[in-house]
């Protein structure tokens, strides 16, 4: 089941839209208040901009856990800069190797994994380089 709150957590997209559109949400809010009218309208784009991103990601988390195929895979690397970092991975589909990779957020969840482990992926069968790792989205 899909899970707001793990996706907010960990990934990365997400997280950033979220903390832009909430900051430019008090932006507008206080260069309306203040008839601020040019910095007015440049927030109200990068709101839309950063709503839109989030929404599609979210969109796109639950079609591949909807619609994905569950497979194995196994983290090829993963480290960290402060509180962000990427996680790059390796699966077979249709005896085809792929690779892959995510930004994410370093939590308590994200920091136990490491090189080696083997993790639940859902890949899309039509287009197998779209694939996520089940357990930073799911409950």
């Amino acid at each position: 089941m899909l899970s707001l709150k793990k996706i907010i957590k960990n990934d990365y997209i997400v997280f950033f839209s979220l903390v832009a559109f909430i900051a430019l949400i008090i932006f507008t809010l206080y260069f309306g208040l203040t008839n601020q009218e040019k910095l007015l309208f440049m927030t109200i784009p990068l709101m839309v901009i950063s709503f839109v991103l989030m929404t599609y990601r979210v969109a796109f988390i639950s079609k591949v856990l909807k619609q994905g195929i569950s497979i194995k895979g196994e983290i090829d690397h993963i480290w960290y800069v402060k509180d962000r970092g990427r996680l790059t991975f390796s699966y077979q589909y249709e005896g085809v190797d792929y690779q892959n990779g995510i930004a994410l957020m370093k939590n308590k969840y994200t920091k136990d994994m490491a090189s080696g482990d083997i993790i639940d992926l859902y890949v899309m069968a039509d287009k197998p380089k779209q694939c996520i790792i089940k357990a930073l989205y799911t409950k």
